[in-house]
Order: structure tokens, then C-alpha cells, then sequence
């Protein structure tokens, strides 16, 4: 007897930026076998609905600004955790400094979803692609960073 586990028609995409690492333990079956299924069936978690997901892919493939300077957005990988938080940035967000010898500082904004931002305006166009935001705040954390909220 086969049994349908996931109807591929009623599927709803859950974009995260989890590595396929991280993805093939959720694959498993509770009897550590590949297969979700079981006997008693079980729903995914629930996702926040307020928090839209998506992709590098997404953001890039909707804004100019990425498409020009991929350097920009990356995910973030760095076994440092020593990040600092800024209350003026939105919650979730964190930053890490770097000091060259020169004594030039780099910024790397990190978003909750552990993405690398190394630009001010790369905030912005981060935030405003998202749609994870409202404009009150988006114009806010411009207005912090000293940035136009409108990048394209």
C-alpha cells in the first residue's frame, strides 16, 4: 500500500536560508529513516506569518543594487560571535566592526536571518525587499544611517 505524504498542488514554499545540512534533519523520519511519514501524521511548524521568507536568490534577482555589487549580500558564516548590538538598528539586527591597519573601520550589518550586509545602502534596499518592515521604520534606520530609504 502506498501512502501520499505531501500533496506537491496544496504545498506552500518556505524559503529560509538554512544550509542543506541543516534541512536533511528535518527530512528524517523519527525512526531516522528519510521518510517524514508515519503512521501518526504530523504538520510542519508553524511559520510566523508577520515574517515573510525568501531566498539570496530573491533579493538579488529583485534589486539593481545586489545585481551590481554581489560582494554586498552574502550569508553570513563566520564562527565569530562577537557581534555587537545596535538598538538603533531593528531588532534582530547586529553589526560587526572590522579594523584595518590602516585604521579604516568596515561595518558588516548582520540581519536576523544571518545574512551579511556591508553597506548602509545595502540595509536599506535589505529592508525594503523584505517587506518585513514598515516604511515609518525603514525611513528611520535611513535617517540613523544617513542613507536615502528609496535605493533601487
Amino acid at each position: 500500500k502506498s501512502e501520499t505524504c505531501l500533496d506537491p498542488e496544496k504545498l506552500k514554499a518556505d524559503f529560509s536560508f538554512r544550509s542543506e545540512s541543516d534541512r536533511s534533519d528535518q527530512l528524517l523520519g523519527s525512526d531516522g529513516n528519510s521518510s517524514p511519514c508515519s503512521d501518526a501524521s504530523t504538520s510542519p511548524p508553524p511559520v510566523d506569518e508577520r515574517k515573510q521568507q525568501f531566498t539570496l536568490d530573491d533579493l538579488v534577482s529583485q534589486s539593481e543594487y545586489f545585481q551590481t555589487r554581489p560582494s554586498v549580500l552574502k550569508l553570513w558564516k563566520a564562527k565569530d560571535q562577537s557581534l555587537e548590538v545596535d538598538k538603533n538598528l531593528p531588532t534582530g539586527w547586529r553589526m560587526k566592526v572590522y579594523t584595518r591597519k590602516s585604521g579604516r573601520m568596515d561595518i558588516h550589518y548582520i540581519t536576523p536571518e544571518n545574512m551579511d550586509v556591508k553597506t548602509k545602502f545595502g540595509v536599506m534596499e535589505y529592508m525594503r525587499l523584505s517587506r518585513n518592515y514598515s516604511m515609518a521604520e525603514v525611513e528611520r534606520v535611513a535617517e540613523y544611517l544617513r542613507v536615502r530609504s528609496d535605493v533601487k
